[in-house]
C-alpha cells in the first residue's frame, strides 16, 4: 500500500514538474523596441509581438529589465541610429540573460514603409531568422504581427551549425544614394539569405566591418581564421555588396568572397530604375537565388490592385502546409470535359526532408478554353486567406508554367485574379504571391480585388500557357501569411 502510494505522489510532482521542464528547454528571447518610428510606436510593436502565441509557444519570452532600460536612455538607443551594429543587439541581449534577441526596424525605402525583424543568436552575434513586410499605414502593423511571428518562430527552429559562416554587411553606395536605404537593402538580402538555408549568416558588427575598411583581405594575406567573431565562430565568406552605375543604368550588385583565398564564389547584378525596386520588384530576392545557386521564383504579373488591409482584430495568422497541404483540406480535381486531372497528398523526401506534399498530375486537351488542375474551397482555411496578404510555397515542376486563381464571389464570369507561377525541370521553386500582384485576364468583368470576398484558390494547367499534353506539379511549405 506505502510503495502505491509513493508511486502516485511521485508520479504527481512529475506532472507538477513538467512545465517547469518545458521552460527550461526553450530558449530565452528578449524583444527589444523597434527603432525607426515615431514617438511610442517601437515600444508599442514590441509589446504586441511580445504576446504572439508563436513566440510563446516557441521561446521563454523575457519581459526587459532596468539595465536595459538604463542603457537604452543613455544611448538613445536605436531611435536615432535606425539599424544598429549586432555587437550592440548582443551586448544588451547578454544583460538580459537572453539567448537570443529580437531587433526589429520601421523602415521607409523610398515611398514604400517596411518593417523587418530579425532574431539574432546573442551568443554567436548571429542572425537565424528573419521576416519583413511592408505596409500602408503603422496602424496596419497590429495586423501582420502573428503571420510575422509565426514565420519567424518556423524559421529560427532550423539549425545552422554545420554551414559555412557569411558576414552580410551594408552595402557600398555612391553619394548621391541614402547610406540608411543601403541597410536596408543590406538587412532585406540578408533576411532572404537566411531563409534559404545555405549559410550561417553573420550582420555588421566591428569584426566585419574592420574587414570591410580595408577592403583589400584578398591581398592582405588576412585569413577566415583571423577574423572571428569573438566566439565560436569564424567568418569563411564575406557578401560585398554595391549600388553602382554604368552610364544611365543604375545596378545593385553582389558577390560571394572566400575570405581566405581572396576569391569570388558567385556573384549576381541587376538593373534598376529606383532604389526601391530592390524590395518592390524582388530584385533582392533574386540576388540571393543566384548567389546560392538556388531557383526563387517571384509571380510575373505586376502589382494591379491593392487588397482591402483586414480589421485590427482579425489578425492574421500563418497556416502551413499542415492544415494547407492535407488529406482533410478537401482538395479536388477540376478540369474541362476534355482535359483531365489527378491528385494526391501525401509525404515525400524532398531535398532530404520529408515533407507533406500535394501532386497535381494533368493531361491537358488541345483547344480553347481548357484547363485541369486542383482546387480547395475549405471554410476554415478560406478565412485565413481572407485575413492575410499572401500565400508562400515550394515547388517541383517539369517546366511547365501554372496558374494560380483566387476565386471571390464577386467574380460571376470565372475571370478571378491570379498569378503565372513558373516551374523548373527537377528543381525546388519558392513562389511567393502577395495579393496586391493579382490581375485579372484580358477577358471578363472587371472588379477590384478584395481579399474578404475570397472563396477558394485553385491551381492549374490552362489552354493560354503554351503547350499542351501532360505535366505534374509537386507543392509543398505552404504558408498563408
Amino acid at each position: 500500500m506505502k510503495t502505491r502510494i509513493l508511486f502516485f505522489i511521485t508520479a504527481i510532482l512529475i506532472f507538477l514538474a513538467l512545465p517547469s521542464l518545458e521552460a527550461q528547454t526553450k530558449k530565452r528571447l528578449a524583444i527589444l523596441p523597434f527603432s525607426g518610428g515615431q514617438g511610442q510606436d517601437g515600444e508599442t510593436i514590441s509589446i504586441l509581438l511580445s504576446n504572439q502565441r508563436a513566440l510563446l509557444d516557441a521561446f521563454t519570452v523575457q519581459p526587459r529589465n532596468s539595465a536595459i532600460d538604463r542603457i537604452m536612455g543613455e544611448q538613445q538607443y536605436q531611435r536615432q541610429s535606425g539599424l544598429i551594429n549586432s555587437d550592440a543587439i548582443s551586448e544588451i541581449g547578454k544583460l538580459n540573460t537572453a539567448d537570443l534577441v529580437v531587433s526589429g526596424y520601421i523602415a521607409k525605402l523610398g515611398d514604400q514603409n517596411l518593417v523587418l525583424i530579425s532574431i539574432i543568436d546573442v551568443t554567436e552575434v548571429q542572425q537565424i531568422a528573419g521576416v519583413y513586410q511592408t505596409y500602408r499605414s503603422i496602424e496596419e502593423i497590429r495586423g501582420l504581427l502573428p503571420g510575422l511571428a509565426q514565420r519567424l518562430a518556423e524559421s529560427s527552429r532550423k539549425n545552422y551549425n554545420n554551414l559555412p559562416a557569411l558576414a552580410v554587411p551594408s552595402f557600398t553606395v555612391p553619394r548621391n544614394v541614402n547610406a540608411n536605404d543601403a541597410m536596408v537593402l543590406a538587412q532585406v538580402l540578408a533576411t532572404e539569405i537566411v531563409s534559404l538555408g545555405k549559410y550561417a549568416v553573420f550582420p555588421r558588427n566591428s569584426s566585419v566591418d574592420d574587414v570591410l575598411k580595408e577592403h583589400q583581405f584578398q591581398r592582405s594575406g588576412q585569413t577566415s581564421s583571423a577574423v572571428s567573431l569573438g566566439t565560436s565562430k569564424k567568418i569563411d565568406f564575406i557578401l560585398s555588396s554595391n549600388v553602382m552605375s554604368l552610364g544611365k543604368s543604375n545596378l545593385f550588385g553582389s558577390q560571394i568572397i572566400n575570405l581566405e583565398r581572396g576569391d569570388v564564389i558567385s556573384g549576381a547584378d541587376r538593373e534598376y530604375q529606383d532604389i526601391t525596386d530592390g524590395l518592390n520588384k524582388n530584385l533582392m530576392r533574386e540576388i540571393a537565388g543566384e548567389l546560392l545557386r538556388v531557383t526563387v521564383a517571384s509571380p510575373s504579373t505586376t502589382t494591379t490592385t491593392t487588397a482591402t488591409p483586414a480589421p485590427a482584430a482579425q489578425a492574421s495568422s500563418t497556416s502551413s502546409s499542415n492544415d494547407v497541404i492535407s488529406s482533410t483540406a478537401g482538395w479536388k480535381e477540376n478540369y474541362d470535359n476534355k482535359s483531365y486531372s489527378e491528385i494526391s497528398i501525401g509525404k515525400e523526401q524532398i531535398d532530404g526532408r520529408e515533407r507533406d506534399v500535394l501532386t497535381i498530375m494533368t493531361n491537358l486537351a488541345s483547344g480553347s478554353p481548357r484547363w485541369a488542375g486542383a482546387m480547395l474551397y475549405n471554410v476554415s482555411i478560406n478565412q485565413k486567406l481572407k485575413n492575410a496578404d499572401g500565400v508562400r510555397f515550394k515547388v517541383l515542376g517539369d517546366g511547365k508554367k501554372w496558374m494560380v486563381n483566387f476565386a471571390t464571389s464577386n467574380v460571376t464570369d470565372s475571370a478571378f485574379h491570379r498569378t503565372t507561377i513558373s516551374t523548373q525541370n527537377g528543381r525546388v521553386t519558392i513562389v511567393d504571391i502577395p495579393y496586391r500582384n493579382l490581375k485579372q485576364p484580358d477577358w471578363g468583368k472587371k472588379v477590384t480585388f478584395n481579399k474578404n470576398n475570397l472563396t477558394g484558390i485553385s491551381i492549374e494547367r490552362q489552354h493560354d500557357m503554351g503547350g499542351t499534353g501532360a505535366s505534374t506539379i509537386k507543392i509543398f511549405d505552404f504558408e498563408v501569411y
